[in-house]
């Protein structure tokens, strides 16, 4: 039976314990495990969309190396439609890391063309947020000519690097709880950790790669873009997304407490 000390501190299958039982038939497949085989096939689809016609400069080689990180996050995800433990929540924050990530993929990070897609779809510049694209002209120029040659690096990586810590904070919360036998708070800081880990070892494999291969190769997958900087800040952000996650779980818990 569901209790109120469940992963999240909820008794709903949405951020807390299992929508239901292994073994449940599939004429009755509860709606939360429905949802996981959507997003599942969303993330599968997603994926060979954007292996089709990939640009030139992009090598399958680099493609197939971007894509490892891909395979490591279904993994768990394809493991959960099958024993559903996982918290739906925690799914879906998985789900939407991992498609942000084959779409950076897909440009090798440096490249992706969100510039023109906010242009093309929201008539907004996004380095000029709530400009209108047909109003930007002059404006537009004028910081052209004004802004450091850096500070019109593609940020998709920032993006990216910032969700880390948001959207998979659910999930190692989940794993935290249990390791540390379900006390809230300590499960709490163990993800926050856990965070800060998988970060660091992400930018030492970067540091690794860029010293095995070539500088092309590098560069490709890193996409530091020039930036001597980049793995401190891409630590950063990671570190403010959980930061954020961890307050939001701290304030639940103490609410729920209270609520008993």
């Amino acid at each position: 039976m569901t209790t109120e000390k469940q992963i999240d501190g909820s008794s709903h299958a949405w951020d807390g314990a299992p929508a239901s039982m292994p073994g449940t038939p599939m004429g009755n497949v509860p709606i939360g495990k429905k949802i996981k085989f959507a997003l599942l096939f969303v993330l599968v689809a997603v994926t060979g969309i954007t292996c089709i016609h990939v640009p030139e400069w992009m090598k399958w080689r680099d493609l197939v190396l971007q894509h490892i990180g891909t395979l490591l996050l279904v993994i768990p995800l394809l493991y959960d439609t099958r024993k559903n433990r996982m918290p739906l929540f925690a799914f879906v924050g998985v789900t939407l890391f991992a498609i942000l990530h084959v779409v950076g993929a897909r440009y090798g990070y440096s490249h992706v063309p969100y510039r023109e897609w906010s242009v093309n779809y929201l008539g907004v510049s996004a380095d000029y947020w709530g400009v209108p694209a047909n109003y930007l002209g002059d404006l537009t120029a004028f910081f052209d000519a004004h802004y450091m040659e850096e500070d019109f690096r593609n940020h998709y990586d920032r993006l990216v690097h910032i969700s880390f810590g948001f959207l998979m904070f659910p999930y190692l919360l989940y794993i935290s709880r249990e390791w540390v036998d379900r006390k809230t708070l300590t499960a709490i800081f163990v993800a926050w950790l856990l965070v800060q880990t998988g970060s660091m070892v992400y930018e030492i494999f970067e540091w690794q790669l860029a010293v095995l291969f070539s500088p092309e190769t590098a560069d490709r997958y890193n996409g530091q873009q020039g930036d001597v900087w980049d793995a401190q800040t891409d630590m950063l952000l990671a570190m403010i997304g959980s930061t954020i996650m961890a307050i939001f779980y701290v304030i639940k818990s103490k609410y729920e407490n209270r609520c008993r």
